[in-house]
């Protein structure tokens, strides 16, 4: 005789379901919090970019701004710098540091400046023209970016 399989759900079933739509809701509040604001200082044309031209400016590809000025960008080496290598650049870290490893061993161009300290890349943005960099988008954007008096923009990634 044939075994019939019952159609009804088991408890452990249920459970599981529940246990990996739990852990989807916390992977996309992660990834959520995660978010990157692109900012420059104010001399900087416009306040739009494209995510091709972020790219092309981390790459070192792009070094010069519409009104022909210099092109400064600086890395923010936190939690942060992963994300916004996947978001805008579409590589690891691991890969980005390649890449400007043979840049460099080659002789096409210098390392990247970087910064651990938030407070430190806001500075150097704020005091050199041409500058852009990225710093995370926490919620509550702080109160020397984007200000009226600030010498720091938001720029908006179209």
């Amino acid at each position: 005789m044939r075994q019939r399989r019952s159609n009804k759900i088991s408890f452990s079933g249920i459970i599981f379901g529940v246990l990996l739509i739990l852990n989807g809701v916390c992977f996309v509040t992660r990834s959520w919090a995660g978010d990157v604001l692109i900012i420059g200082h104010q001399d900087i044309p416009g306040s739009n970019i494209t995510q091709k031209e972020i790219k092309s400016i981390f790459l070192g590809e792009q070094v010069k701004w519409k009104n022909g000025g210099d092109i400064r960008f600086v890395l923010f080496l936190s939690r942060i710098h992963d994300s916004f290598l996947k978001e805008y650049i579409g590589i690891t870290s691991t890969q980005y540091r390649n890449y400007w490893k043979k840049k460099v061993f080659t002789g096409q161009a210098r390392s990247p400046k970087s910064f651990k300290s938030k407070e430190k890349l806001l500075d150097y943005i704020a005091e050199t023209k041409g500058a852009v960099g990225y710093i995370p988008s926490d919620g509550s954007p702080d109160d020397s970016i984007g200000g009226s008096n600030s010498r720091i923009k938001i720029i908006t990634v179209k």
